[in-house]
């Protein structure tokens, strides 16, 4: 089903159509849209809305779906995809415990890069010459990089342990945490950078820390361009004088400018994609019920539910991806029910209330081509 998304309210820009993405017998299932690549093919993962732990991955397109394991007690949840269809992620095995992460594509199915024996892994990126990045799970957790010549290599740490590998560009560079503790419990003592986890980039063999001013941070994807998107943690008092409160503030970085905040939607905001154009989504709020869908371009952030008819039925909680058609993936609420969905610019031309609020510096983005207006 097709809804046309229509204007709310000052450059312009296109309106969107929006598609929920549905699986076969997925009354039961709550699906959670991933990626998508450049040749329209979206991955998502679906678990049970019954809370068992039951959970698959699927490729979708155009409302065709494929699932990515049908094997009796193999479990997976998928996290990228790039233009030649292979497909990241990690799958569980409830006969003998196993977490492997994958690399998989609907031709060969599983491949299974070799990651340190038996140790448990996540793949998490993937870029078109089918290099792949995640973390090795053992008493540190390791970020690797893996390819079909070399294997699989340990990259290095920042500080003194755990790290782990978001996304990797087409020229090789790769984004993603190190410190000493990737699953920090909230809330975090900001005043101390010892054993706080920093957003990171992986170059030519080193480790380059990108926000040095600041405690805590992550490092979500790279396009090739070589921008850096992501989020830090800030501190707000809450006029006590004594506890403050820790918000999220979504940052942009690259080889110039450094890490520069993105202008927020609300008190807190996460991006989390960017596309070669320069265009980011994320998400603001705190969780489910205040959650909303966002788009950042030319330096200005919206709530990309200003982009829907009133009487869609949706709300658009969170983007995860855009594709550098403009298409962008993400999960919310449709009819009162959790779906996936998917936008596609229509071309119906509009001016779009920003969420915000904010200044950034424009330099930062390349000028962008108006293919969607």
């Amino acid at each position: 089903m097709l809804v046309a998304l229509t204007p709310s309210a000052a450059s312009a820009m296109s309106a969107y159509t929006v598609t929920p993405i549905q699986l076969p017998d997925s009354s039961e299932l709550t699906v959670f849209s991933a990626a998508i690549n450049n040749s329209n093919v979206v991955v998502v993962w679906a678990g049970s809305s019954n809370g068992s732990t039951f959970q698959s991955s699927y490729t979708w397109q155009t409302g065709s779906t494929q699932e990515v394991s049908t094997s009796v007690g193999i479990y997976t949840t998928s996290y990228a995809i790039n233009d030649s269809g292979n497909v990241v992620g990690t799958k569980y095995n409830t006969a003998n415990g196993d977490s492997q992460g994958y690399i998989w594509n609907s031709n060969q199915g599983f491949v299974y890069p070799s990651v340190l024996g038996t140790d448990s892994s996540i793949i998490f990126g993937i870029n078109n010459q089918n290099q792949a990045v995640g973390v090795v799970e053992n008493t540190i957790n390791s970020a690797f990089v893996w390819d079909q010549t070399t294997g699989a290599t340990i990259l290095p740490s920042f500080g003194t342990g755990d790290s782990q590998a978001k996304a990797i560009n087409d020229s090789g560079q790769i984004v993603g945490t190190s410190g000493n503790s990737l699953f920090t419990a909230y809330p975090i003592d900001l005043n101390s950078s010892i054993g706080l986890e920093h957003a990171v980039l992986w170059q030519n063999g080193t480790v380059v820390d990108l926000t040095p001013n600041t405690a805590w941070s992550k490092a979500e994807d790279i396009n090739n361009i070589g921008q850096v998107v992501g989020y830090r943690m800030r501190t707000v008092s809450n006029g006590d004088g004594v506890s403050p409160n820790f918000l999220l503030t979504p940052f942009i970085w690259d080889s110039v400018h450094g890490e520069v905040d993105l202008p927020l939607a609300g008190d807190q905001s996460t991006a989390v994609a960017i596309n070669d154009i320069g265009e980011i989504v994320g998400h603001s709020g705190s969780g489910d019920a205040d959650a909303r869908a966002l788009l950042w371009e030319n330096g200005v952030v919206y709530d990309l539910n200003t982009f829907l008819d009133p009487n869609s039925g949706w709300l658009l909680q969170y983007a995860t991806d855009i594709n550098n058609a403009g298409e962008i993936v993400g999960t919310g609420i449709y009819d009162g029910q959790s779906s996936a969905f998917v936008l596609t610019p229509s071309g119906v031309s509009f001016v779009p209330e920003p969420a915000l609020f904010g200044v950034l510096m424009l330099g930062l983005f390349p000028l962008r081509r108006h293919r969607r207006g």
